[in-house]
């Protein structure tokens, strides 16, 4: 009987059975307000997850509109006003009351307060907090992306790039200068960072509604990122959008072209980008577009004023040198 059990013993044990992990992409994407960052985002998750990846699209703008296109212009219960209401009726918050799905990706939108009566950045800090209490780091996604605004400078809104909550950022812009300006303050931030010990790093711009007089192309590769995608500005494209139609789908007439992006999107490494001096950016573009053959006239303290100024004597003491 002790051979037996010694031989029993000497067996190895099956290895236990074991869920496999994904090692999710967390990717922050930032823009100028009404850039394109939603039209982009939601057709960039819906082709990703017709792919057969699991997608999970977080809207971390005010407006509340990251997911209207998914939805067909549907608005999504924002997890601050849930909260809020589920807190004063004594009530948990569920993933099932702030998550919904279409078509494979999984949606949600973080909200913001009353216009007037909060700090949109507060409001950032406080969605992700009650993500992290719903089990956000226990979640099984190959793809998060969250919609961030740009043009806001506040920390909430850099909170992905400061805490290193992505692993990396892309930037939505244009041929326009105000969208690159935009997009170069994103870089800056990047940059800022990780001379901090960050490790988040620019995977690249798309570039939306192109024109083709390239500026936002010139702006990437001044700066030193790829261009993951460029959208033209077609009346195809802005038609269908403007209906809250998905037209990055596999089987239309756009579907390569988002197909290519969301390989792009997956495959850039993030880069230290190297953001542009203001006198570099509007290099970019012809002087007649940015004011560089405007000069700066000082204004005196008569220009202050007006017309009527009459000097008035001093009565300062003047002693002559001794």
């Amino acid at each position: 009987m002790v051979a037996d059990l010694r031989a029993e013993a000497a067996i190895e044990p099956e290895a236990p059975a074991s869920k496999a992990t994904r090692e999710t992409q967390i990717i922050a994407i930032y823009g100028k307000g009404g850039i394109g960052k939603s039209f982009t985002l939601s057709n960039l998750s819906y082709m990703m997850a017709s792919q057969g990846k699991r997608v999970l699209l977080i809207g971390c703008d005010p407006k509340s509109d990251t997911t209207s296109l998914l939805f067909e212009g549907r608005a999504c219960p924002t997890i601050i006003e849930t909260s809020t209401k589920k807190k004063l009726a004594g009530e948990e918050i569920t993933v099932g009351d702030v998550c919904f799905k279409r078509d494979g990706v999984f949606a949600m939108e973080l909200g913001g307060p009353e216009v007037g009566r909060g700090c949109g950045g507060r409001g950032i800090i406080h969605g992700f907090e009650t993500l992290e209490k719903l089990g956000f780091h226990d979640w099984d996604f190959d793809y998060v992306l969250l919609d961030f605004l740009g043009d806001v400078v506040c920390g909430g809104f850099g909170l992905p790039i400061a805490r290193d909550m992505c692993q990396k950022v892309i930037v939505v812009g244009s041929n326009d200068l105000q969208s690159l300006y935009v997009a170069n303050n994103v870089c800056s931030a990047v940059d800022y960072f990780r001379k901090l010990g960050g490790n988040v790093g620019v995977a690249g711009l798309v570039i939306n509604k192109d024109d083709g007089t390239g500026e936002a192309q010139a702006f990437a590769e001044a700066v030193g990122i790829p261009v993951l995608a460029a959208i033209p500005a077609h009346e195809d494209i802005r038609r269908k959008s403007a209906n809250y139609e998905i037209v990055g789908k596999p089987d239309g007439e756009w579907g390569p072209l988002f197909a290519a992006l969301a390989e792009n999107a997956a495959k850039a490494p993030p880069v230290h980008a190297k953001p542009l001096t203001q006198d570099e950016l509007l290099g970019l573009f012809k002087a007649d577009a940015t004011g560089a053959n405007v000069w700066l006239e000082p204004a005196t303290f008569e220009d202050m004023c007006g017309k009527d100024y009459a000097p008035k004597p001093s009565l300062e003491v003047i002693y002559d040198d001794a």
